[in-house]
């Protein structure tokens, strides 16, 4: 069984990226379902310094109406070294209409961004992991 170990953890660790962006994409699914979509402004993009020091980051924040006419704010998910959207910008955004608090900007980088990096790391840690171990079995147990 020695020599099989490296072989094994990327095989788990792909295996495991690649649950959780099944899981990402089940919830995304599941929350496109319910969504309703509507067109936020974007208020501002303030510039933060991150918590453990580092370059300053932008992250949006804009607000919408929901269809009872409740106006909501909300943070984006993502943060960046540069500003995605200028104050004034008009956005789609995608809320439950159960939780609007809980809204997401429809963009690339807010909805998708997540899953194609645990998918596309779980795909490479997964194949070097199986040519790992591939690599061990051609050479002899």
């Amino acid at each position: 069984m020695r020599g099989w170990g490296l072989g094994i953890l990327l095989s788990v660790i792909g295996v495991g990226l690649l649950i959780g962006g099944g899981a990402l994409w089940r919830r995304n699914h599941r929350f496109e379902a319910i969504a309703r979509a509507t067109e936020g402004v974007v208020v501002s993009t303030p510039r933060a310094r991150p918590a453990g020091g580092g370059k300053p980051v932008y992250q949006t924040i804009v607000r919408f109406s929901t269809e009872a006419g409740r106006e909501i704010e909300i943070k984006g998910s993502v943060s960046s070294s540069s500003r995605s959207y200028s104050q004034g910008d008009k956005v789609k955004v995608l809320y439950d209409p159960a939780t609007p608090e809980t809204a997401q900007i429809d963009s690339f980088m807010e909805r998708r961004f997540g899953l194609v990096i645990l998918c596309g790391l779980g795909t490479v840690f997964s194949l070097m992991g199986a040519g790992a171990l591939a690599a061990r079995m051609r050479t002899g147990l």
